[in-house]
């Protein structure tokens, strides 16, 4: 499946949507990064293929792209989300420490 290509609503950044091979929708980095496999390492950080396969590997700055096994994207982790997400109610105790100055 080709990948859709739109921007992130909040932090603009050019993102991919893949479907993964569980049919869960991801979002990733449209740019690639180069990588070094790491085989067996289930902690490994991951970059992902257009085709939503996940790839655990090492992911490598683009001064080391000599040495790389190949190029994947990251997963696209936005921060510029968090100003736009409501806010939860306070608890009522909560409120009552607020009310008092209390900690």
């Amino acid at each position: 499946m080709i990948p859709r290509e739109c921007k992130c609503k909040y932090c603009g950044t050019r993102i991919l949507w893949v479907t993964t091979a569980e049919g869960r929708r991801i979002p990733i980095e449209s740019r690639f990064t180069p990588f070094k496999k790491r085989f067996g390492d289930a902690t490994a950080p991951a970059l992902w293929t257009n085709e939503g396969v996940r790839i655990p590997c090492e992911p490598l700055p683009a001064e080391r792209m000599d040495e790389a096994d190949g190029f994947a994207h990251m997963a696209h982790i936005c921060r510029g989300g968090e100003r736009y997400r409501k806010k939860r109610p306070l608890t009522r105790r909560e409120k009552y420490r607020e009310a008092y100055e209390l900690e």
